[in-house]
């Protein structure tokens, strides 16, 4: 054939792999699931991400809800120093935060069990360390 490459192999349109997704060309294959679930702990892995992430989300929200509010609503001395620091911290990546948190957990005596990631998850969430919005008031209009 002119003009094809020497080296060029022919294939079927079924052979080529971005055609069919690969999963379909070699079938859904039940041993892979059966191992995982049979022969590892993952609905225990499961458990413990779910239990660590629902309790960690609860715990961050509660904080953020409550340090939002005192920030937002109530005067007292110091408040708008505090709300300073809670945007530095914000500012500070939370790869830096990770040593100090690491020796407060080692602290607390907590450091080998489910509550070190509940604790670490809470303090590295988004909701914990988002500064608060500024309230609008209510005679103000929208823009």
């Amino acid at each position: 054939m002119a003009g094809r490459d020497s080296g060029a192999i022919d294939s079927a349109p079924h052979d080529n792999l971005k055609a069919i997704p690969f999963w379909i060309q070699t079938g859904a294959i039940t041993d892979h699931y059966a191992f995982l679930f049979q022969r590892t702990d993952f609905l225990t892995w499961i458990k413990n991400s779910l239990i660590i992430s629902v309790v960690a989300t609860g715990v961050s929200l509660a904080i953020a809800i409550l340090a939002g509010y005192s920030l937002a609503r109530l005067r007292y001395r110091g408040v708008s120093s505090f709300g300073t620091a809670v945007f530095v911290t914000y500012l500070v990546p939370p790869t830096l935060l990770f040593l100090p948190l690491s020796q407060v957990v080692v602290w607390l005596g907590i450091s080998d069990s489910i509550w070190a990631l509940i604790v670490s998850s809470s303090t590295h969430s988004p909701s914990c360390r988002r500064p608060p919005a500024r309230p609008r008031s209510s005679a103000s209009p929208r823009t």
